[in-house]
C-alpha cells in the first residue's frame, strides 16, 4: 500500500502499532509531545518525525490518533480542518458517535488493540464507520492486520472486549510470574522458565484455536487419574482460579 500514515499520540499503544507498521515498511509520519518516545524509530528511512499534528495529518492519506480521552475535544479544536480524512480512533471512551460530532464526518475506524501489537500479535477489536469506501476500508483492514488479528466487534461490547483482551495481556504476565516462581522454586532457572512458558503459551494457544475443542476438553486430555496435573488443577481450584479470572474480567470490563 502506498499511503502515507500520520500517527498523532504515539505512547504505549500507539508506539507498539508504529513500531509494528514501521517494521513491515510502511510511510510513518510520526507526531508526539515528547520526541524522546519517538527515538527508536529513528532507524527507519520511510519514518518522518515531527512534532506539528497539523502538519502531520495534512501529510498523510490515513490518521491513526493515540492521545488520552481528556486531550481529544482541545486536538480536534486545533486540528480539525486537517482531520477530514479517513481516521482511525484508539482513544479510550470515545465511540464512533462521539466522533462523528467531533469532526463533523463518518470516516472513522474504532479500535482497541492490545500490547502484543509490538510484535505483531494484536487481537484488536474494530468498529467501522459508514462513509469509508471500499478502498480505504480495504487499506485499513491491511493496516489492522499488519500488527496482528481484528474482528469487527459492535461498540456495545468494546467494555467487554477490552476486559478479555485488553486487560488479559496483565492476568498472563501474573500468572506467568507466578508459574515462574513455583519453578524457579524446584530448581528451573528463571530466564529457563520464561522460555518454557512462552513457548507452552504458544502452543496450548495454537491448539485452542485449530482444534476448536472446549478448553475444559483439552484440560481432561492432559489429566490422568491421580496424577500430577489433577493434583495441581485441584490446588487451582482450592484457591477458586478460575472464578478469580473470571471475576478479573467482569470488574475490569465494568470499569473501561
Amino acid at each position: 500500500m502506498d499511503k502515507k500514515i500520520a500517527m498523532v499520540g504515539v505512547g504505549n499503544m500507539g508506539g507498539a502499532i508504529a513500531m509494528a507498521l514501521a517494521k513491515k515498511g510502511y510511510s510513518l509520519i510520526l507526531s508526539n509531545r515528547s520526541l524522546e518516545k519517538l527515538e527508536k524509530f529513528k532507524s527507519f528511512d520511510q519514518v518522518e518525525i515531527i512534532r506539528d499534528n497539523r502538519e502531520a495529518c495534512e501529510k498523510a492519506d490515513y490518521i491513526f490518533i493515540g492521545v488520552k480521552p481528556q486531550q481529544m475535544e482541545a486536538l480536534v479544536e486545533d486540528l480539525k480542518d486537517s482531520l477530514q480524512k479517513p481516521l482511525v480512533s484508539m482513544v479510550m471512551g470515545k465511540s464512533l458517535g462521539d466522533m462523528e460530532a467531533l469532526l463533523g464526518h463518518k470516516k472513522l475506524v474504532r479500535i482497541m488493540p492490545n500490547t502484543p501489537a509490538q510484535v505483531g500479535e494484536s487481537m484488536t477489536a474494530a468498529a467501522f464507520g459508514q462513509d469509508l469506501d471500499s478502498e480505504e476500508r480495504q487499506d485499513i483492514q491491511e493496516l489492522l492486520m499488519a500488527f496482528g488479528a481484528y474482528k469487527e466487534v459492535p461498540e456495545d461490547q468494546f467494555s467487554a472486549f477490552c476486559a478479555l483482551c485488553g486487560c488479559m495481556p496483565a492476568f498472563i504476565d501474573l500468572f506467568i510470574e507466578g508459574a515462574s516462581d513455583g519453578a524457579v522454586y524446584c530448581g528451573l532457572k528463571r530466564q529457563d522458565s520464561y522460555e518454557f512458558l512462552a513457548q507452552t503459551l504458544k502452543g496450548v494457544a495454537k491448539l485452542l484455536e485449530e482444534s476448536k475443542k472446549h478448553p475444559g476438553v483439552l484440560k481432561d486430555e492432559v489429566t490422568s487419574p491421580a496424577g500430577s496435573t489433577i493434583k495441581g488443577v485441584h490446588e487451582l481450584e482450592k484457591g477458586s482460579f478460575r472464578y478469580l479470572i473470571s471475576q478479573a474480567v467482569i470488574t475490569a470490563a465494568k470499569n473501561s
